[in-house]
């Protein structure tokens, strides 16, 4: 299974590789690990609690059901997993999609000339102005097949918050998920991604507006810890009536 060789500068040390055995049966199981992969994701991202508790409910929520049954049916039915990747050009036209169809089912008659210009215009209104933008992508692999099918099932994005920028503020806009991907975790990653970004660029706040109406994207927020505030600027668009914060913990030296 392993090939152990000898460090020809060093005799005390030695190196193990993967045999060409070992390699063929990985390539072999990928499907298995996949299917694996996506039950265990699908679960924990379901999980509504707060953080010691939701360990418990995973671990009952695991033991509750049959793993290799469910790795079973989800390698017949078809093996999904979800990948999120950084702005990507081919997906430009994804970014308006989703978004636009959203609007157009909860807010018909408010959309407004900036959700435009941001969704049509990604790289110029948020790239280009030190923003970020994200994709989930649905890989799809067919047991019998080694072929993977990607589309586009999630999208959101990050921007300095302008009224805040003395406090290294951002913003998350533009999250929107494929109605047919909802409950599999897909808003989660794509908040988590906005939040790892947010980190690194030592920020020390997150914003958000949403409404009152979208409860499950309330509830994801705030799961993730944000809370609610009152807007000290009012908000950037009618159709909004929530403001949130995340407060980001500073690194001390």
């Amino acid at each position: 299974m392993v090939i152990k060789t000898s460090d020809q500068a060093d005799n005390r040390r030695s190196f193990i590789t993967l045999s060409e055995k070992t390699k063929t049966i990985l390539d072999d199981a990928e499907p298995a690990l996949l299917a694996i992969k996506g039950v265990l994701e699908r679960d924990a991202f379901n999980i509504d609690s707060c953080l010691l508790s939701s360990f418990s409910q995973y671990e009952k929520k695991i033991l509750s059901v049959s793993l290799k049954k469910e790795t079973l049916l989800a390698m017949k039915n078809n093996t999904k997993t979800f990948d999120i990747c950084t702005w990507d050009e081919r997906y430009a036209a994804d970014f308006k999609r989703l978004n636009m169809n959203w609007l157009e089912q909860c807010f018909p008659h408010e959309i407004q000339g900036k959700d435009r210009a941001l969704l049509s215009h990604p790289q110029s209104e948020i790239l280009a102005k030190g923003g970020y933008i994200w994709f989930a992508l649905s890989i799809t692999r067919k047991a019998d097949s080694d072929a993977a099918g990607v589309n586009v099932v999630g999208t959101c994005a990050l921007i300095p918050q302008s009224s805040l920028k003395e406090e290294n503020s951002y913003e998350i806009i533009k999250l929107a998920v494929d109605p047919r991907h909802k409950k599999q975790g897909v808003g989660m990653r794509l908040m988590l991604a906005c939040i790892e970004q947010a980190r690194a660029k030592n920020a020390s706040r997150i914003t958000l507006e949403t409404n009152r109406a979208l409860k499950p994207a309330l509830a994801l927020y705030q799961r993730l810890g944000f809370t609610e505030k009152k807007p000290t600027q009012g908000y950037s668009v009618a159709r909004a009536d929530v403001y949130m914060e995340l407060l980001l913990p500073q690194d001390v030296y």
